[in-house]
């Protein structure tokens, strides 16, 4: 079997499906957890704010796109057929 390195195109086809998958699965969990603070915590708007009020949305919304939705787009990416080619998955065995 040969191997072919990708085009420029294929190059940013995959990128741009891995981008816009990642970062707007970020930014919708980034304003999820916003919003879900406001509300459980309504009095963080009548105070100053804080560092951890800007940090503790940022780390959560992290945390859930690495271990929660980026296997997901993983899997989806390496499903989707593009139009000249698609990305698989290959295990290399341990050696012997």
């Amino acid at each position: 079997m040969q191997l072919h390195e990708p085009t420029y195109a294929e190059s940013l086809k995959v990128g741009w499906s891995l981008f816009w998958r990642g970062v707007g699965s970020f930014l919708v969990l980034t304003f999820a957890v916003n919003a879900l603070l406001i509300f459980l915590l309504p009095e963080l708007t009548r105070t100053s704010p804080s560092l951890w009020v800007a940090l503790v949305p940022l780390a959560l919304a992290t945390l859930l796109c690495t271990f929660l939705v980026m296997p997901f787009v993983v899997r989806k990416l390496v499903r989707t057929p593009f139009r000249r080619f698609h990305v698989r998955f290959e295990r290399n065995e341990p050696p012997i």
